[in-house]
Protein backbone atom coordinates (compact mmCIF):
# COMPACT_ATOMS: atom_id res chain seq x y z
CA UNK A 1 0.00 0.00 0.00
CA UNK A 2 1.31 3.46 -0.57
CA UNK A 3 1.04 7.09 -0.05
CA UNK A 4 0.74 10.29 -2.02
CA UNK A 5 4.62 11.06 -1.67
CA UNK A 6 5.39 7.75 -3.04
CA UNK A 7 2.67 7.78 -6.17
CA UNK A 8 4.88 9.92 -8.70
CA UNK A 9 7.80 7.98 -8.38
CA UNK A 10 6.18 4.70 -8.86
CA UNK A 11 4.33 6.06 -12.22
CA UNK A 12 7.85 7.15 -12.85
CA UNK A 13 9.15 3.19 -12.47
CA UNK A 14 6.06 1.67 -14.23
CA UNK A 15 7.68 3.44 -16.95
CA UNK A 16 10.96 3.04 -17.23
CA UNK A 17 10.47 -0.86 -16.21
CA UNK A 18 7.31 -1.38 -18.22
CA UNK A 19 4.69 -2.56 -15.93
CA UNK A 20 1.31 -4.43 -16.55
CA UNK A 21 -1.34 -4.39 -14.73
CA UNK A 22 -3.75 -2.27 -12.74
CA UNK A 23 -2.72 0.36 -10.56
CA UNK A 24 -5.77 1.19 -7.93
CA UNK A 25 -6.48 4.96 -6.75
CA UNK A 26 -8.20 5.46 -4.00
CA UNK A 27 -9.06 8.52 -1.49
CA UNK A 28 -12.57 9.57 0.73
CA UNK A 29 -14.81 7.71 -2.03
CA UNK A 30 -13.00 8.37 -4.73
CA UNK A 31 -11.50 5.44 -6.57
CA UNK A 32 -9.69 5.47 -10.33
CA UNK A 33 -8.18 2.07 -11.26
CA UNK A 34 -5.27 2.49 -14.73
CA UNK A 35 -4.71 -0.56 -17.21
CA UNK A 36 -0.94 -0.36 -17.69
CA UNK A 37 0.30 -2.27 -20.18
CA UNK A 38 4.58 -2.17 -20.54
CA UNK A 39 4.80 1.41 -19.48
CA UNK A 40 1.83 2.48 -21.24
CA UNK A 41 -1.82 3.64 -19.35
CA UNK A 42 -4.19 2.02 -22.26
CA UNK A 43 -7.11 3.15 -20.31
CA UNK A 44 -8.55 4.62 -16.92
CA UNK A 45 -11.92 3.06 -14.82
CA UNK A 46 -13.25 5.40 -12.46
CA UNK A 47 -16.36 5.86 -10.47
CA UNK A 48 -17.06 9.51 -11.57
CA UNK A 49 -19.09 9.18 -14.91
CA UNK A 50 -17.40 12.20 -16.26
CA UNK A 51 -13.85 10.74 -16.66
CA UNK A 52 -14.88 7.80 -18.75
CA UNK A 53 -13.51 7.98 -22.36
CA UNK A 54 -17.37 8.18 -24.20
CA UNK A 55 -17.57 11.51 -21.74
CA UNK A 56 -14.47 12.90 -22.47
CA UNK A 57 -14.52 12.94 -26.71
CA UNK A 58 -18.52 13.77 -26.21
CA UNK A 59 -17.33 16.89 -24.27
CA UNK A 60 -14.03 17.29 -26.34
CA UNK A 61 -14.81 16.68 -29.77
CA UNK A 62 -18.69 18.18 -28.68
CA UNK A 63 -20.39 14.96 -30.05
CA UNK A 64 -24.39 14.96 -30.09
CA UNK A 65 -26.23 12.62 -28.25
CA UNK A 66 -27.86 11.32 -30.98
CA UNK A 67 -24.85 9.62 -32.69
CA UNK A 68 -24.46 7.89 -29.31
CA UNK A 69 -28.01 6.62 -28.87
CA UNK A 70 -27.13 5.12 -32.36
CA UNK A 71 -24.28 3.17 -31.77
CA UNK A 72 -25.74 1.55 -28.47
CA UNK A 73 -28.37 0.49 -30.96
CA UNK A 74 -25.66 -0.84 -33.07
CA UNK A 75 -24.42 -2.62 -30.11
CA UNK A 76 -21.37 -1.14 -30.70
CA UNK A 77 -18.21 1.04 -28.46
CA UNK A 78 -19.44 4.65 -29.46
CA UNK A 79 -15.70 5.59 -29.74
CA UNK A 80 -15.02 2.63 -32.44
CA UNK A 81 -18.54 3.86 -34.06
CA UNK A 82 -16.67 7.41 -34.31
CA UNK A 83 -13.84 6.41 -35.64
CA UNK A 84 -15.84 4.00 -38.36
CA UNK A 85 -17.83 6.71 -39.45
CA UNK A 86 -14.91 9.02 -39.78
CA UNK A 87 -16.30 11.87 -37.39
CA UNK A 88 -13.03 11.69 -35.43
CA UNK A 89 -9.83 10.60 -36.45
CA UNK A 90 -7.57 7.94 -34.81
CA UNK A 91 -4.69 10.57 -34.18
CA UNK A 92 -7.51 12.67 -32.73
CA UNK A 93 -8.55 9.71 -30.50
CA UNK A 94 -4.98 9.27 -29.71
CA UNK A 95 -4.63 12.70 -28.06
CA UNK A 96 -8.17 12.72 -26.63
CA UNK A 97 -7.12 9.76 -24.56
CA UNK A 98 -3.07 11.20 -23.69
CA UNK A 99 -5.27 14.69 -22.52
CA UNK A 100 -7.66 12.72 -20.57
CA UNK A 101 -4.37 10.89 -18.58
CA UNK A 102 -3.06 13.73 -17.77
CA UNK A 103 -6.11 15.36 -16.47
CA UNK A 104 -6.28 12.24 -14.22
CA UNK A 105 -3.40 12.81 -12.72
CA UNK A 106 -3.55 16.23 -12.14
CA UNK A 107 -6.51 15.17 -10.35
CA UNK A 108 -4.48 12.85 -8.24
CA UNK A 109 -1.77 15.30 -7.33
CA UNK A 110 -4.85 17.12 -5.43
CA UNK A 111 -6.13 14.61 -3.45
CA UNK A 112 -4.48 14.86 0.17
CA UNK A 113 -4.47 11.31 1.41
CA UNK A 114 -4.74 8.72 -1.57
CA UNK A 115 -3.60 5.09 -1.35
CA UNK A 116 -2.94 3.16 -4.71
CA UNK A 117 -2.04 -0.63 -5.07
CA UNK A 118 -1.05 -2.12 -7.75
CA UNK A 119 -1.53 -6.00 -9.18
CA UNK A 120 0.19 -7.60 -11.75
CA UNK A 121 -2.46 -8.69 -14.44
CA UNK A 122 -2.75 -9.71 -17.94
CA UNK A 123 -4.62 -6.53 -19.83
CA UNK A 124 -4.97 -5.57 -23.61
CA UNK A 125 -4.85 -2.01 -24.68
CA UNK A 126 -8.50 -1.12 -26.58
CA UNK A 127 -7.73 2.38 -26.70
CA UNK A 128 -4.46 4.15 -28.08
CA UNK A 129 -2.00 3.36 -24.97
CA UNK A 130 -0.55 6.84 -23.80
CA UNK A 131 3.27 6.65 -22.52
CA UNK A 132 3.02 7.02 -18.70
CA UNK A 133 6.57 8.95 -18.51
CA UNK A 134 4.76 11.81 -20.86
CA UNK A 135 1.40 11.63 -19.34
CA UNK A 136 3.08 12.21 -16.04
CA UNK A 137 5.85 14.99 -17.13
CA UNK A 138 2.71 16.91 -18.63
CA UNK A 139 0.68 16.58 -15.54
CA UNK A 140 3.67 18.06 -13.29
CA UNK A 141 4.16 21.53 -15.50
CA UNK A 142 0.41 21.67 -16.39
CA UNK A 143 -0.58 21.28 -12.99
CA UNK A 144 -1.63 24.77 -10.14
CA UNK A 145 -1.93 22.96 -6.49
CA UNK A 146 1.31 24.50 -5.07
CA UNK A 147 0.62 22.26 -1.85
CA UNK A 148 1.82 19.03 -4.29
CA UNK A 149 5.42 20.46 -4.32
CA UNK A 150 5.22 21.86 -0.32
CA UNK A 151 4.17 18.77 0.38
CA UNK A 152 7.26 17.05 -1.82
CA UNK A 153 9.70 19.24 -0.41
CA UNK A 154 9.53 20.44 3.07
CA UNK A 155 11.43 23.64 4.18
CA UNK A 156 15.16 22.91 3.90
CA UNK A 157 15.07 19.99 1.84
CA UNK A 158 18.62 19.51 0.02
CA UNK A 159 18.98 17.21 -3.05
CA UNK A 160 21.96 16.14 -4.85
CA UNK A 161 22.61 14.95 -8.76
CA UNK A 162 22.42 11.77 -10.32
CA UNK A 163 22.74 11.41 -13.38
CA UNK A 164 21.56 14.35 -16.73
CA UNK A 165 18.37 14.18 -18.93
CA UNK A 166 19.25 12.90 -22.49
CA UNK A 167 18.55 16.56 -23.61
CA UNK A 168 18.62 18.32 -20.81
CA UNK A 169 17.27 22.28 -21.44
CA UNK A 170 19.48 25.25 -20.25
CA UNK A 171 17.01 25.87 -17.40
CA UNK A 172 17.92 21.92 -16.13
CA UNK A 173 21.48 22.70 -16.61
CA UNK A 174 21.34 25.36 -13.98
CA UNK A 175 19.38 23.81 -11.35
CA UNK A 176 21.32 20.89 -11.63
CA UNK A 177 24.17 22.84 -11.03
CA UNK A 178 23.17 24.68 -8.28
CA UNK A 179 22.18 21.71 -6.39
CA UNK A 180 25.68 19.94 -6.89
CA UNK A 181 27.02 23.56 -4.88
CA UNK A 182 25.23 22.58 -1.97
CA UNK A 183 22.01 24.44 -2.06
CA UNK A 184 18.65 23.18 -0.66
CA UNK A 185 15.49 23.00 -2.71
CA UNK A 186 14.62 26.84 -1.61
CA UNK A 187 17.66 28.03 -1.99
CA UNK A 188 17.17 27.24 -5.70
CA UNK A 189 14.08 27.92 -6.13
CA UNK A 190 14.86 31.56 -5.03
CA UNK A 191 17.59 32.43 -7.00
CA UNK A 192 16.18 31.09 -10.34
CA UNK A 193 15.40 33.32 -13.41
CA UNK A 194 12.57 31.35 -14.32
CA UNK A 195 10.46 32.29 -10.90
CA UNK A 196 9.08 29.89 -8.16
CA UNK A 197 6.31 27.33 -10.01
CA UNK A 198 8.14 27.29 -12.95
CA UNK A 199 11.16 26.49 -11.20
CA UNK A 200 9.74 24.03 -8.03
CA UNK A 201 7.88 22.13 -11.71
CA UNK A 202 11.26 21.82 -12.80
CA UNK A 203 12.56 20.40 -10.04
CA UNK A 204 9.87 18.13 -9.33
CA UNK A 205 10.56 16.57 -12.84
CA UNK A 206 14.06 15.55 -12.00
CA UNK A 207 12.95 14.89 -8.40
CA UNK A 208 10.93 12.45 -9.53
CA UNK A 209 12.63 10.85 -13.27
CA UNK A 210 15.22 10.23 -10.77
CA UNK A 211 17.80 12.70 -11.93
CA UNK A 212 17.69 13.92 -8.25
CA UNK A 213 18.18 12.04 -5.09
CA UNK A 214 17.38 12.99 -1.35
CA UNK A 215 20.74 13.93 0.21
CA UNK A 216 22.29 12.18 2.80
CA UNK A 217 25.39 12.18 4.81
CA UNK A 218 27.38 9.40 2.28
CA UNK A 219 27.01 11.60 -0.60
CA UNK A 220 29.18 14.57 1.20
CA UNK A 221 31.89 13.83 -0.75
CA UNK A 222 29.42 13.79 -4.46
CA UNK A 223 29.02 17.64 -3.86
CA UNK A 224 31.80 20.18 -4.47
CA UNK A 225 34.19 21.18 -1.90
CA UNK A 226 33.42 24.42 -0.91
CA UNK A 227 36.23 27.50 -1.68
CA UNK A 228 35.34 30.58 -0.13
CA UNK A 229 37.40 30.85 2.95
CA UNK A 230 34.53 33.32 4.30
CA UNK A 231 31.85 30.27 4.30
CA UNK A 232 34.63 28.19 6.93
CA UNK A 233 34.70 31.07 8.34
CA UNK A 234 31.16 30.91 9.04
CA UNK A 235 31.38 27.16 9.67
CA UNK A 236 33.62 27.43 12.24
CA UNK A 237 31.50 30.18 14.04
CA UNK A 238 28.35 28.16 14.11
CA UNK A 239 30.21 25.25 15.69
CA UNK A 240 31.44 27.73 18.16
CA UNK A 241 27.82 28.91 18.98
CA UNK A 242 26.58 25.02 18.86
CA UNK A 243 29.51 24.56 22.15
CA UNK A 244 28.44 27.73 23.97
CA UNK A 245 24.77 26.49 23.75
CA UNK A 246 25.94 23.01 24.99
CA UNK A 247 27.89 23.89 27.97
CA UNK A 248 25.15 26.76 29.04
CA UNK A 249 22.53 23.41 29.27
CA UNK A 250 25.19 21.14 31.20
CA UNK A 251 25.87 23.99 33.43
CA UNK A 252 21.60 24.25 34.15
CA UNK A 253 21.61 20.49 34.61
CA UNK A 254 24.46 20.66 36.89
CA UNK A 255 22.69 23.25 39.10
CA UNK A 256 19.33 21.87 38.99
CA UNK A 257 20.53 18.30 40.11
CA UNK A 258 22.63 20.04 43.35
CA UNK A 259 19.51 21.94 43.93
CA UNK A 260 17.40 18.61 44.43
CA UNK A 261 20.33 16.79 46.96
CA UNK A 262 20.42 19.18 48.94
CA UNK A 263 16.73 19.48 49.63
CA UNK A 264 16.28 15.98 50.23
CA UNK A 265 19.20 15.80 52.74
CA UNK A 266 18.13 18.89 54.12
CA UNK A 267 14.87 16.76 55.20
CA UNK A 268 15.46 13.15 55.79
CA UNK A 269 12.88 12.56 57.87
CA UNK A 270 10.58 13.19 55.01
CA UNK A 271 11.39 9.88 53.26
CA UNK A 272 10.02 7.83 56.08
CA UNK A 273 6.76 9.70 56.58
CA UNK A 274 6.45 8.92 52.47
CA UNK A 275 6.71 5.51 52.97
CA UNK A 276 4.09 5.38 56.12
CA UNK A 277 1.81 7.67 54.19
CA UNK A 278 2.05 5.18 51.21
CA UNK A 279 1.53 2.33 53.43
CA UNK A 280 -1.55 3.74 54.52
CA UNK A 281 -3.07 4.83 51.82
CA UNK A 282 -2.63 1.08 50.26
CA UNK A 283 -4.50 -0.49 53.27
CA UNK A 284 -7.33 1.79 52.92
CA UNK A 285 -7.67 0.79 49.11
CA UNK A 286 -7.92 -2.23 49.66
CA UNK A 287 -10.21 -2.21 52.99
CA UNK A 288 -12.25 -0.48 50.65
CA UNK A 289 -12.23 -3.10 47.50
CA UNK A 290 -12.86 -6.08 50.02
CA UNK A 291 -16.21 -3.84 51.26
CA UNK A 292 -17.04 -3.16 47.97
CA UNK A 293 -16.81 -7.35 47.11
CA UNK A 294 -18.73 -7.90 49.81
CA UNK A 295 -21.60 -5.39 48.93
CA UNK A 296 -21.70 -6.98 45.51
CA UNK A 297 -23.67 -10.24 44.27
CA UNK A 298 -22.36 -12.77 43.37
CA UNK A 299 -22.92 -12.30 39.95
CA UNK A 300 -21.28 -9.47 39.82
CA UNK A 301 -18.05 -10.97 41.75
CA UNK A 302 -18.05 -13.30 38.58
CA UNK A 303 -18.53 -11.02 35.91
CA UNK A 304 -15.91 -8.76 37.94
CA UNK A 305 -13.25 -11.43 37.50
CA UNK A 306 -14.15 -12.72 33.92
CA UNK A 307 -11.19 -12.21 31.19
CA UNK A 308 -11.10 -8.81 29.11
CA UNK A 309 -12.25 -8.94 25.91
CA UNK A 310 -10.23 -7.42 22.70
CA UNK A 311 -11.39 -4.43 21.47
CA UNK A 312 -11.11 -5.53 18.74
CA UNK A 313 -13.98 -6.58 16.59
CA UNK A 314 -15.07 -9.85 15.58
CA UNK A 315 -14.83 -9.64 11.38
CA UNK A 316 -18.69 -9.57 10.06
CA UNK A 317 -19.33 -11.80 7.28
CA UNK A 318 -21.28 -10.69 4.07
CA UNK A 319 -25.16 -12.30 3.68
CA UNK A 320 -25.21 -16.38 2.97
CA UNK A 321 -28.28 -16.45 0.63
CA UNK A 322 -26.36 -15.70 -2.66
CA UNK A 323 -23.68 -18.80 -2.06
CA UNK A 324 -26.50 -21.13 -3.31
CA UNK A 325 -26.57 -19.42 -6.86
CA UNK A 326 -22.97 -19.41 -6.82
CA UNK A 327 -23.14 -23.73 -5.93
CA UNK A 328 -25.38 -23.50 -9.02
CA UNK A 329 -22.78 -21.24 -11.48
CA UNK A 330 -25.30 -18.12 -11.47
CA UNK A 331 -22.31 -15.90 -10.62
CA UNK A 332 -24.13 -12.15 -11.77
CA UNK A 333 -27.03 -13.11 -10.02
CA UNK A 334 -25.39 -13.89 -6.68
CA UNK A 335 -23.04 -10.76 -7.46
CA UNK A 336 -26.14 -9.03 -7.85
CA UNK A 337 -27.17 -10.22 -4.33
CA UNK A 338 -24.41 -8.71 -2.60
CA UNK A 339 -24.40 -5.68 -4.11
CA UNK A 340 -28.60 -4.74 -3.37
CA UNK A 341 -27.26 -5.95 0.17
CA UNK A 342 -23.58 -3.52 0.22
CA UNK A 343 -25.69 -0.79 -0.78
CA UNK A 344 -28.12 -0.54 2.14
CA UNK A 345 -24.69 -1.03 4.24
CA UNK A 346 -22.67 2.20 6.11
CA UNK A 347 -19.65 0.31 6.76
CA UNK A 348 -16.45 -0.43 5.08
CA UNK A 349 -15.11 -3.32 2.74
CA UNK A 350 -11.27 -4.42 1.11
CA UNK A 351 -10.91 -4.32 -2.69
CA UNK A 352 -9.13 -7.27 -3.57
CA UNK A 353 -8.78 -7.96 -7.21
CA UNK A 354 -10.83 -7.31 -10.49
CA UNK A 355 -11.50 -9.96 -12.97
CA UNK A 356 -13.40 -9.93 -16.33
CA UNK A 357 -13.60 -13.40 -16.81
CA UNK A 358 -16.11 -15.52 -14.68
CA UNK A 359 -14.21 -18.68 -14.21
CA UNK A 360 -11.51 -16.94 -12.76
CA UNK A 361 -13.53 -14.64 -10.45
CA UNK A 362 -15.63 -17.41 -9.44
CA UNK A 363 -12.48 -19.72 -8.44
CA UNK A 364 -10.90 -17.09 -6.27
CA UNK A 365 -14.14 -16.19 -4.68
CA UNK A 366 -14.79 -20.25 -3.56
CA UNK A 367 -10.99 -20.51 -2.80
CA UNK A 368 -11.21 -17.17 -0.56
CA UNK A 369 -14.52 -18.88 1.59
CA UNK A 370 -17.29 -17.09 3.47
CA UNK A 371 -15.63 -13.33 4.47
CA UNK A 372 -15.47 -12.55 0.63
CA UNK A 373 -18.09 -12.14 -1.86
CA UNK A 374 -18.12 -10.68 -5.64
CA UNK A 375 -20.01 -7.40 -6.98
CA UNK A 376 -20.57 -6.51 -11.13
CA UNK A 377 -18.39 -4.08 -12.45
CA UNK A 378 -19.37 -2.74 -16.06
CA UNK A 379 -16.60 -2.12 -18.22
CA UNK A 380 -16.47 -1.15 -21.58
CA UNK A 381 -19.64 -3.25 -22.03
CA UNK A 382 -18.02 -6.38 -20.72
CA UNK A 383 -19.08 -7.50 -17.56
CA UNK A 384 -16.67 -7.93 -14.75
CA UNK A 385 -16.60 -8.73 -11.21
CA UNK A 386 -14.66 -7.26 -8.20
CA UNK A 387 -13.55 -9.55 -5.45
CA UNK A 388 -14.14 -8.24 -2.00
CA UNK A 389 -13.18 -9.23 1.94
CA UNK A 390 -15.31 -8.41 4.87
CA UNK A 391 -17.53 -6.16 6.25
CA UNK A 392 -15.55 -3.50 8.71
CA UNK A 393 -17.56 -0.54 10.76
CA UNK A 394 -15.12 1.95 9.86
CA UNK A 395 -12.38 2.72 7.13
CA UNK A 396 -9.64 2.07 10.63
CA UNK A 397 -10.49 -1.07 11.00
CA UNK A 398 -10.60 -2.31 7.49
CA UNK A 399 -7.16 -1.17 7.20
CA UNK A 400 -6.01 -3.51 10.07
CA UNK A 401 -7.55 -6.49 8.62
CA UNK A 402 -6.26 -5.75 5.21
CA UNK A 403 -3.33 -7.13 3.14
CA UNK A 404 -1.07 -5.36 1.14
CA UNK A 405 -2.53 -4.36 -2.34
CA UNK A 406 -6.39 -4.16 -0.76
CA UNK A 407 -7.72 -1.28 -0.92
CA UNK A 408 -10.61 0.08 1.68
CA UNK A 409 -13.79 0.91 -0.47
CA UNK A 410 -17.40 2.18 1.04
CA UNK A 411 -20.51 -0.83 0.64
CA UNK A 412 -22.92 1.90 -0.23
CA UNK A 413 -20.97 2.97 -3.12
CA UNK A 414 -19.92 -0.74 -4.67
Amino acid sequence: MGSRKTFPFFLASASSQSFTGILNVSWGGMFKSFIIKKGKICDLLSNRAEESIEEFVKRKYKIPQELLEKAAREKKLPVEFLVERGIITLSELREGNKARMVEALKDLFSWKEPEFSFQEWEVECELPPVDVSLALKEAIFSTRDRMFFKRLFPMGARLITSGFPQKPTPQERRILKDFSQGKDVWEVVRSSPLGEFPALKTIAYLYIFGFLKPYVEEHLEEIEEVKDTGKFQEEGSSFNIRLIVIALILVILAGAGLFAYLKISAKPHEKKNTRVSSLTREKKRSDLISHKKKSLPESKIRESKSPVVSSKEELQSPPTEPWKLVKQGALLEAARMWRAWARKQKGYTLLVQLNCVKEYALKGLIKGGSKYFVVPFNYRGKTCYRLCYGVFPSREEALKYGKKGWVPHPLSRL
